[in-house]
């Protein structure tokens, strides 16, 4: 056929064609059905994308903590955690936040914390430092970092930790009971992982 529509591509036959049904409809079948698929398969992925990220964010809340969350100065031990299916060359921010109660000692205290993945002892993603001038009130302990997955990583426990230091010879390190809704996982995407260069890979092992 002489022409095609201007932005599919979809062949037509002109007046100055030799008529010649059969292979008309044949090559208009094939070039709408091809188009379709194509516009198929992006549904497809825009559909996994949002089934597999949870609406594109995570959050979850730690089990109501009954007794000491941790009696061992330096013993980390999982605040929260999230299990997530990252996307495959995307970039996220997981940010987390939770209060604790240091018992004994003297305080200012502090707290070390971190983003692991799997469990308190797994690979570090980000080691946040430490959190001066905890009181024996229950104290803010936040932190966030920006992440990349171009490795084909999947699915990822992402867990926040937190250990005391032996600053203040403290005893204990209580959590606040998840009841108060204090304390939180969140992971968002956020576009592109080529938008963020410098955000860190989200580790498999």
């Amino acid at each position: 056929m002489a022409d095609t529509t201007p932005i599919y591509g979809w062949p037509y036959q002109e007046a100055t064609d030799p008529p010649d049904g059969a292979a008309v409809g044949k090559d208009l079948a094939e070039a709408v059905e091809a188009t379709v698929d194509s516009l198929d398969d992006r549904l497809d992925t825009a559909e996994s994308a949002i089934t597999n990220n949870d609406n594109n964010a995570g959050v979850t809340q730690t089990q109501t903590q009954t007794n000491s969350f941790t009696t061992v100065a330096g013993t980390e031990a999982v605040v929260v955690s999230k299990s997530y299916a990252f996307l495959d060359e995307y970039a996220y921010r997981i940010s987390y936040s939770f209060r604790v109660q240091i018992a004994g000692g003297t305080s200012p205290f502090a707290v070390n914390h971190r983003l692991r993945r799997a469990n308190a002892s797994g690979s570090t993603i980000h080691d946040a430092g430490t959190t001066a001038a905890v009181t024996t009130n229950f104290t803010w302990i936040t932190g966030w970092c920006l992440v990349k997955c171009t490795a084909g990583n999947t699915t990822q426990t992402i867990c926040a930790t937190a250990a005391f230091t032996t600053s203040g010879s403290p005893t204990s390190m209580d959590l606040e009971g998840s009841t108060s809704g204090r304390n939180t996982l969140l992971i968002e995407r956020l576009g592109p992982a080529s938008d963020f260069p410098d955000a860190i890979e989200v580790p498999t092992s």
